[in-house]
């Protein structure tokens, strides 16, 4: 059974042109969403998705154990909307806003944040995104700043929350709030996709090098997922990735006729782009075109 070949999904300019960039969910109060969207800082490093608080989240599939590699033949080597899926629909954080009532009970309003926290993580428990909760706050706080923080912990402690991820935005403040939120979801989504890079080169190891395809493919997502979380001009764990999934590549054997090839071209053709690409950002040189023309 000859092996699917990617859809013009994959060719897709978008896909091909932008930067992969780390995808953020903002879920509940969406009438504050855009608000949030439209005021961020212009660095680019961040593309953000507008969810309901029960809307669904793509599930990841359960990938079977493969016991016996001499007789496994992989089908395919990209998904035709793997690219698509993880720039626009799989988060690397999920970011839960709630909105703070300064004339209700502190006690009472934490009770609040981590029931909504629990019941999230209870509907999304196969998912593998970083869960941080966005307090709105219409107004500065009374409180001095370090025991507005303690608390702040506090409440990120009752809901199973570490401290940075417990983020406040004050409208009042709003540049200088959206300032430090950007920040600190930047850094959390490079250590979740670091963390999913490690999960990644861990399949990747368990493959012989003999199974080509796969190591295209494994090498290839370490790429992308390099991409995520480097900054710009310092992509050079992804360049190395891209050149290996390039090399084993070449190394596949294909019958010409066969639907495979179109499979394996426009992989190639993908690659390709992707290494030219990350050369010129970082300042290479000199860059040999050629050999990625053949």
């Amino acid at each position: 059974r000859p092996a699917p070949h990617p859809s013009r999904e994959i060719m897709a300019l978008d896909n091909w042109l932008k930067p992969p960039v780390a995808l953020v969910a903002l879920v509940g109060k969406n009438e504050i969403h855009q608000v949030i969207i439209d005021n961020m800082p212009k660095l680019k490093r961040l593309h953000f998705i507008s969810k309901d608080l029960y809307d669904p989240f793509i599930k990841p599939k359960m990938k079977a154990e493969i016991k016996d590699w001499d007789t496994f033949t992989p089908k395919g080597i990209l998904k035709s909307n793997w690219m698509d899926k993880h720039r626009n629909g799989i988060p690397a954080v999920v970011c839960l806003l709630y909105e703070w009532d300064e004339g209700k009970d502190w006690n009472a309003q934490t009770i609040t944040v981590s029931a909504m926290v629990n019941n999230f993580r209870v509907r999304n428990q196969e998912r593998n995104f970083e869960v941080v909760v966005l307090v709105v706050r219409h107004r500065n706080a009374r409180e001095d700043e370090g025991h507005l923080e303690e608390k702040h912990r506090s409440m990120g402690r009752d809901a199973g929350l570490s401290s940075r991820c417990i983020l406040v935005l004050t409208t009042t403040d709003l540049k200088a709030s959206l300032k430090r939120m950007e920040e600190q979801l930047h850094s959390l989504s490079c250590r979740k996709y670091k963390e999913i890079y490690r999960q990644v080169k861990r399949r990747k190891d368990r493959v012989p090098r003999s199974i080509r395809r796969m190591q295209v493919r494994y090498h290839f997502k370490m790429g992308f997922y390099a991409e995520l979380f480097s900054e710009q001009g310092e992509r050079e764990v992804a360049l190395s990735h891209y050149n290996s999934s390039y090399s084993y590549l070449n190394q596949i054997k294909a019958h010409k006729e066969s639907e495979s090839v179109i499979e394996l071209k426009t992989v190639a053709e993908l690659v390709a782009f992707k290494i030219v690409y990350l050369q010129l950002q970082m300042s290479v040189t000199y860059i040999n075109i050629s050999i990625y023309l053949s």
